[in-house]
């Protein structure tokens, strides 16, 4: 080789966040890879150096999900030099659903305070503590399907809630401007059809608007 590979030095911690994932049924991903070449000229080398170059990602892990579909993970170390960080700052996972095209992905880290709700950071929370991001991290690793599954449910209890208190306002919005029973409902119920990609949500904005105008067309007929 022209110049020596980048070694890369794996921490305890970071260890031991392997070795928990090995213990859960995790193995390392061999189609995932890292260039270990640092320095200027790679360009020039043959395949076959630059073949020498490519070493297993050391945090990038693969498995069967309990439905048989492919699971990816990644644990995210970043830095400003070298490979990687230190510190942990997330985890991204991908889940391929078996027998469709759909890819659930899930990102487990810090929210930012500008943001919504992140279900799934809040369900991995230990009650009553203060979860660092390696325990929710841990965690996720141990149960990805039984976590995202969680965070489902409360996902669509926090959409439930917002969704009554939104029909609370129109319905009280309807009251005061005499406009018919629904119609306030059924205007942003087709707002949000339209403003869609068509692709990820069509299926419920739809019935959502078909819930719409079936309310609507009753306060009429009443």
């Amino acid at each position: 080789m022209p110049i020596a590979p980048y070694e890369i030095t794996i921490t305890a911690t970071q260890q031991e966040m392997i070795d928990h994932a090995l213990g859960q049924g995790w193995v390392l991903d061999p189609a995932k890879t890292v260039n270990t070449f640092r320095g200027f000229g790679y360009g020039r080398l043959t395949e076959e150096e630059k073949e020498a170059y490519m070493v297993q990602h050391p945090f990038s892990f693969t498995r069967q999900g309990t439905d048989g579909g492919t699971q990816t993970l990644v644990l995210s170390y970043p830095t400003d030099f070298g490979l990687f960080g230190k510190a942990l700052r997330s985890a991204r996972f991908e889940w391929n659903i078996p027998g469709t095209n759909r890819v659930r992905r899930v990102c487990v880290q810090a929210p930012r305070s500008y943001t919504g709700p992140d279900f799934v950071w809040n369900v991995l929370a230990v009650c009553g503590e203060k979860t660092t991001i390696r325990q929710r991290v841990a965690a996720f690793i141990s149960s990805p399907e039984q976590t995202i599954t969680k965070a489902d449910e409360a996902k669509e209890a926090h959409q439930a809630a917002a969704y009554a208190a939104a029909r609370r306002r129109e319905a009280d919005q309807e009251a005061r401007n005499n406009i018919p029973a629904g119609w306030l409902t059924l205007q942003h119920a087709a707002q949000a059809v339209v403003a869609s990609d068509g692709l990820s949500d069509h299926t419920t904005l739809l019935e959502a608007l078909r819930a719409a105008m079936e309310a609507a067309e009753g306060a009429v007929v009443r």
